[in-house]
């Protein structure tokens, strides 16, 4: 647990770095994830990696997603998407980050693929998504 103070520091902190966004006010207020965070790249929808392409980059750099974020493995999600995202991926930690962790980790992932990235916790899954583990 965390105290209402505390967990308003960070919620706001998270909206400052553009991550999150606020609604709402007074008891109200709810945060929402952010429709474009700041820096994140928004590859050319026709010209997204094929799966096999993008597997391999992804395994280029697993021993550094481990190192860095503690990520213990990592997926490239092939259902359909509920809504249009080129790259839909899910993470397995070690040791769950904080909303902090897991944003900067998925700015890293945008970076580095250069498309926009959804990236979503393995627990967050419902059970009909099909994920290729790498």
């Amino acid at each position: 647990h965390v105290s209402r103070a505390t967990a308003t520091r960070r919620l706001t902190a998270l909206v400052e770095k553009g991550y999150l966004r606020m609604a709402g006010k007074g008891r109200g207020v709810h945060y929402q994830p952010a429709p474009t965070p700041t820096g994140k790249p928004q590859g050319d929808l026709g010209a997204v990696p094929a799966v096999e392409e993008l597997a391999t980059r992804l395994r280029q750099t697993e021993p550094a997603l481990h190192d860095r974020f503690g990520v213990a493995s990592i997926g490239i999600i092939l259902s359909p998407a509920p809504h249009p995202s080129p790259i839909r991926l899910t993470v397995r930690f070690h040791v769950t980050p904080d909303l902090e962790h897991f944003f900067v980790l998925e700015q890293h992932l945008c970076d580095l693929l250069q498309f926009t990235v959804d990236l979503t916790p393995e627990s967050a899954l419902g059970g009909e998504a099909t994920v290729r583990w790498l």
